[in-house]
């Protein structure tokens, strides 16, 4: 067993400091368009955020959001394997592992 302490609040700030956008934008950027694989998004596809204090909305590419996500789910992974590799389980994993 070990504790990874990096997970969906840090995505949140990652978004939110990406996007420059509010931190309740951020949780709803990547709950409801969020994605972990870059590559499969258009180029071209943006979301509208709404401004604030009568600033005008903002647009943010699904691809670049997608980066953003992929980038802390690319750690968060590099971290798995070296808890898994350090255990000396590396090679006795064969019902896989489960990640909470």
């Amino acid at each position: 067993t070990a504790v990874i302490p990096l997970g969906g609040n840090i995505v949140t700030e990652d978004i939110r400091q990406g996007c420059s956008v509010l931190r309740s934008q951020a949780e709803l950027l990547k709950t409801r368009f969020g994605s972990a694989l870059a590559d499969e998004n258009k180029e071209n596809e943006v979301i509208c955020v709404p401004g604030l204090k009568g600033r005008e909305p903002k647009e943010i590419s699904v691809k670049n959001l997608a980066y953003i996500i992929q980038a802390r789910m690319e750690e968060i992974i590099e971290h798995v394997y070296y808890e898994i590799k350090s255990s000396g389980y590396e090679n006795k994993l064969i019902g896989g592992i489960v990640i909470t």
